[in-house]
């Protein structure tokens, strides 16, 4: 890179500036101070366009309106630039050019940013301040002539800021996508009606306590935390498994209490949480190692984190507390070991059932746009669970015959199309007699969706 690219670099800047200003218009330019080479690199241009997005979301909140015809951000030899002509505003264009300068001082990056205004002629506007050093009070211009800085200093400063900004840009996306995710998934499951024994948008099932309001109350009450637990998930001053655990474990319980409350006391989601929780974790965990949530590190994560949990939440009790603990006792690790047996193994049912099936019937796209309308593939991918899960809430109701004849039931719908509203009409009537609710398949149902919603965003 040679001096001569970067004054023709700027050179074309003014052109374009110049060319805005041709037609009647002001204008707004964006660019970053950059000493030295490279005046861009991967990550400079990352927080560049961030940069853009909250600018132009600054301008609209101040009623000033750009035209759509706007340069996007682009890089040559003089770093990163944006350009956009003002199309209307009812503020003179000092004080456009004061709500600029307010938003690079209110902006994490300050002193990096340099937000110009130009007036209908092209002539730049100044405020008659002097822009202060990365460094130091003292204006820049002055310590650039004495060379009061080292250029290592300076750019470790620059550095260090842009690298702050995109991990708490990144966090902040991470938290509002996944808490999207995990409440869009709880209440797809909850609306998924007519469903076997279960509380939907019809009835409530087996259900004598609670209804489909009881669960919308619980879904809010837990929407809150969600990115409680990204944050977790980017704290990375854990040293033990043990400390890693204990703050989940906490957090999970001040979730339940948050539930109990919201339902005047009713489980409505206990399950959800530790398995919506946990993935909404270990998704964060990938994320913020810069690692894409797939079919291969998730459950691989999921393992890791909980391979003692069946040790620790239901063989250390001497005396028989929750029902997962009584199912346990009853029918052992493979049949009784519940939603704690799934985790610890990477939810099996989840990645090698469910997900496949719901992504061969919605062909890889986003619920919304499936071809063949969410219901009737949600309905199956729930009949895959059950065919596939020995569900603790029904074992807990009954018997291992009236779960295993509940797995035969829902297999024997999914493989007959032709009759498959009558054996699915049977398999609700059986639920309703035997007074069985497969919550734990409906947990793993709101999980793949989860999962699969997952793939179908960026980060």
């Amino acid at each position: 890179m040679v001096l001569s690219e970067i004054l023709h670099a700027r050179e074309q800047r003014t052109a374009k500036r110049l060319a805005i200003a041709s037609k009647g218009c002001a204008g707004i330019s964006l660019s970053f101070n950059i000493p030295g080479f490279p005046k861009s690199n991967d990550q400079i241009s990352q927080a560049f366009n961030l940069v853009v997005g909250m600018l132009e979301d600054f301008l609209l909140a101040h009623r000033i309106l750009i035209g759509k015809d706007k340069i996007s951000p682009s890089t040559d030899a003089a770093g990163d630039f944006y350009l956009c002509k003002i199309n209307e505003s009812s503020k003179n264009i000092i004080d456009i050019k004061n709500l600029c300068e307010q938003f690079e001082q209110q902006h994490p990056l300050q002193r990096i940013i340099d937000v110009d205004v130009m007036d209908s002629s092209g002539k730049p506007i100044s405020s008659g301040k002097e822009k202060k050093c990365f460094l130091c009070e003292n204006p820049a211009i002055f310590c650039m002539r004495n060379q009061s800085h080292k250029i290592e200093d300076i750019n470790e400063f620059i550095e260090s800021g842009i690298n702050q900004f995109l991990r708490d840009k990144k966090l902040e996306q991470t938290k509002l996508k996944l808490s999207e995710l995990a409440t869009q998934c709880l209440l797809y499951e909850l609306s998924l009606s007519p469903k076997p024994g279960l509380v939907d948008r019809f009835g409530s099932g087996a259900h004598q306590d609670m209804d489909y309001f009881t669960f919308l109350n619980s879904i809010s009450s837990l929407s809150g935390y969600w990115s409680q637990l990204v944050e977790l998930a980017f704290d990375k001053n854990f040293k033990e498994k043990n400390t890693e655990i204990a703050k989940l474990r906490t957090l999970g319980l001040s979730m339940e209490r948050a539930m109990l409350q919201a339902t005047e006391g009713v489980n409505t989601q206990r399950g959800a949480i530790f398995l919506i929780g946990m993935l909404v974790y270990t998704a964060a965990k990938l994320i913020n190692e810069d690692k894409i949530p797939n079919n291969k590190n998730l459950p691989a994560l999921l393992k890791d984190i909980n391979n003692d949990i069946l040790k620790d939440e239901l063989l250390h009790t001497k005396e028989v507390i929750t029902h997962g603990q009584e199912i346990y006792k009853k029918y052992g690790n493979e049949t009784g070991g519940g939603i704690r047996n799934e985790m610890a193994k990477g939810l099996p049912v989840v990645f090698n059932h469910a997900l496949p099936y719901l992504e061969a019937a919605l062909k890889k796209k986003s619920l919304l746009m499936a071809d063949t309308g969410i219901q009737p593939a949600l309905i199956r991918c729930l009949l895959t669970i059950i065919s596939k899960n020995n569900d603790s809430n029904v074992l807990y109701r009954t018997d291992i015959d009236t779960l295993q004849k509940l797995q035969n039931m829902a297999g024997i719908c999914l493989k007959d199309e032709v009759h498959f509203e009558n054996n699915y009409i049977k398999i609700r009537e059986f639920c309703l007699e035997k007074n069985i609710s497969p919550g734990g398949s409906a947990d793993l149902l709101a999980a793949t969706i989860f999962v699969y919603q997952l793939k179908n965003i960026t980060f």
